[in-house]
């Protein structure tokens, strides 16, 4: 594998942290853009709506890290967000295939963002593999939808390694941040029963996972990536409230009140299952943060 990587989403939450992390390994990097004007360089502009493609960019990339994708807990779901979230994965990713075959383009390897709702957002003790069938709810469908897009790339002999991802946690950004904002206030609260489980992942780690999965040219396919130690919501608060010395409320907080104020997109935090990490960890990788107090 040679060292110029282009990602699409890469001036996002998680592509800025993976972005950091290859150039720190010696990887020369760009941005796959909307934004004709971005300010870190080098960078390449594209707008799949469009059909418009720089192509300067299928030039530089040895391995393309495709993470574009509209962010799910955004906005509410209405039916036009539901669109917007399905078609910046599912087209931006037929849109890129077309591109690089059309181009006669090829790099050597393409490494996409999945997500974890390829199994169904629901709550239960099982551990689920890569081997388990998709759910049937909303984000399901997209997922397994925009796998289906992204393995056709195997029919232009390029490989394809696939990373379902799970609440990527960072005390910086992201969830984690969302859930200790009632700390200054002096409490936790629970969402639901607190049951539900959180197969979640350091941020540090899936940016590792990524620079993981360049340097190994030979690991293709799908990989859960989540910590091998998932928490649930109850215990994670428990966890807040002795870290920071603060109250874990003993009254939850309704489900039907999230329901009323999110819509269908409650089932993010209301619903969780467990998730097993043993094939990426099998292939070689090692966690940096397997518990969740190692991020706080």
């Amino acid at each position: 594998m040679k060292n110029k990587v282009l990602i699409t989403g890469g001036t996002g939450f998680l592509g800025s942290a993976i972005r950091e992390i290859l150039e720190q390994n010696g990887y020369e990097t760009a941005i796959l853009s909307r934004k004709k004007n971005i300010k870190s360089k080098p960078n390449f502009y594209w707008n799949p709506e469009k059909n418009e493609l720089d192509i300067e960019a299928l030039k530089f990339a040895d391995c393309i890290i495709h993470l574009a994708g509209e962010n799910i807990s955004k906005k509410r779901w209405t039916a036009r967000q539901k669109q917007k979230i399905y078609n910046s994965r599912i087209y931006s990713t037929k849109f890129l295939y077309n591109q690089i075959k059309t181009s006669g383009l090829y790099p050597q390897k393409i490494i996409s963002a999945s997500a974890i709702g390829y199994y169904g957002t629901f709550t239960s003790d099982k551990i689920l593999t890569e081997n388990n069938p998709p759910g049937d709810d909303f984000l399901a469908k997209v997922v397994v939808d925009w796998e289906k897009e992204n393995l056709k790339f195997q029919q232009l002999n390029i490989p394809v390694l696939l990373y379902r991802i799970g609440v990527v946690f960072s005390t910086k950004d992201g969830a984690l941040k969302e859930m200790m904002k009632t700390i200054p206030f002096g409490f936790v609260a629970t969402a639901g029963n607190g049951k539900q489980i959180l197969a979640w992942i350091a941020l540090e780690d899936i940016a590792r996972m990524f620079l993981f999965g360049i340097k190994n040219k030979n690991l293709s396919g799908i990989y859960n990536a989540v910590s091998p130690n998932p928490l649930n919501l109850s215990k994670l608060n428990d966890l807040l409230s002795r870290k920071y010395n603060v109250k874990h409320l003993p009254i939850n907080i309704p489900g039907f009140l999230l329901k009323l104020a999110l819509g269908e997109m409650s089932s993010l935090i209301l619903k969780g299952s467990k998730i097993s990490s043993k094939k990426i960890i099998d292939a070689g990788f090692q966690f940096k943060f397997d518990q969740l107090e190692d991020i706080l």
